[in-house]
């Protein structure tokens, strides 16, 4: 790869990552720091007066260079600092300096990046750094990838999701191979996010392409909707049942107690990339990721399953009786539901557009009667 051509031509490369609950601020370049004094401690002769603001990047790095500092140090000397020792080392041999999960990383991290290659224009040094599309718009990395942009020497790569082929091959690589159409359904569920086909293909080998949440993916969501707004994952939830685009009119009924946060949490999680919109016109929205929605329905408990789906059904009358009947048979016991969705279905797909709820009930449950009947016949 490129780092491995780097470091063949004599570059040394360094690298560092965030966290999502990043130890510290400034955490990556915490190890850098320390990776480079590592591999050459000489320069730190040259940077005697800026001992202490090298030691407030971390125990670590203190511990490294035999200094401690009691009072904090000022955020802007840790930057110039930094940035000092990445000259003098690149000076004495080229530099590549790979940061990695930018999307974790606080606010001083991506200052004191801004600030390095900015000021290294002229010294032996390349920076590499990664990240997924920033949630936040007005988050620190989507504030310093706006900065970063204007410079002239920046190249900025976007990888576009995976294809349906790609899926396949990635599964191949990971010594997980697909058939054509388990890597279609991977790619349907995923849209070919590479983060969510990845967790899909860690899973054990029977829930490779159905099956219940792993705990990683289902802690990546999680993660990813409670950064989007406090009362997300509820709202999000319910939105989850919905196979169609869903306005914010079909969730109130969800929330009788008069959720007014609905609309906000909406819109910050089209923000957060978590959902989509699915019609300008229609006000209607959908999930960008369908696994996200499967793993927001499996963390629903059975009976509270049952009851959305038939205030869902129950709202869906006036205005879309095929999934109005398809939300009614969901809210029957779980062994009867393949059963009642499609006797529901049935019903409105012949062509009637007047039954009444409690008319469809009733229908649902003579059609289930007659068919445990067929069942004890044999």
């Amino acid at each position: 790869d490129l780092t491995s051509r780097l470091a063949a031509s004599g570059a040394t490369i360094v690298r560092a990552s965030s966290v999502s609950e990043s130890p510290a601020p400034l955490w990556p370049w915490t190890q850098v720091v320390f990776s480079l004094l590592q591999r050459d401690p000489d320069p730190v002769s040259e940077l005697v007066g800026d001992l202490d603001a090298l030691a407030g990047l971390g125990r670590s790095v203190a511990g490294l260079i035999g200094e401690t500092s009691a009072e904090p140090v000022p955020i802007a000397e840790v930057i110039l600092a930094t940035t000092t020792l990445l000259d003098r080392c690149a000076r004495r041999s080229p530099i590549v300096v790979v940061l990695e999960d930018l999307h974790w990383a606080d606010r001083s991290t991506v200052t004191l990046l801004e600030y390095a290659v900015s000021t290294l224009a002229e010294v032996p040094v390349v920076f590499i750094a990664t990240w997924r599309e920033p949630e936040n718009e007005d988050g620190p990395l989507a504030a310093g990838l706006r900065s970063l942009s204007r410079l002239a020497d920046l190249a900025r790569l976007d990888l576009r999701p995976f294809d349906v082929t790609e899926v396949a091959e990635l599964a191949k690589v990971l010594g997980r191979p697909l058939s054509a159409q388990q890597a279609a359904l991977i790619h349907r569920r995923t849209d070919g996010n590479p983060l969510f086909v990845n967790e899909l293909l860690a899973e054990p080998s029977a829930e490779v392409v159905a099956g219940p949440p792993s705990p990683n993916l289902r802690a990546l969501v999680t993660d990813r909707i409670e950064r989007v707004h406090a009362q997300a994952y509820a709202v999000l939830r319910a939105a989850a049942l919905f196979r169609a685009p869903f306005t914010a009119e079909d969730l109130r009924p969800l929330h009788p107690s008069g959720l007014d946060a609905v609309d906000v949490v909406l819109a910050a999680a089209v923000r957060g990339r978590v959902l989509e919109e699915a019609d300008l016109a229609s006000g209607t929205y959908r999930f960008r990721h369908p696994v996200i929605a499967e793993v927001l329905a499996a963390d629903t408990l059975s009976s509270e399953l049952r009851t959305s789906h038939r205030i869902i059904g129950n709202h869906l009358l006036a205005t879309d009786e095929a999934e109005a009947s398809y939300h009614l048979a969901w809210s029957t016991e779980a062994k009867d539901r393949a059963l009642a969705a499609r006797i529901a279905l049935h019903v409105f797909h012949r062509g009637s557009r007047t039954v009444e709820l409690a008319e469809l009930d009733a229908r649902i449950r003579n059609g289930l009667t007659a068919a445990e009947k067929l069942r004890r016949s044999g």
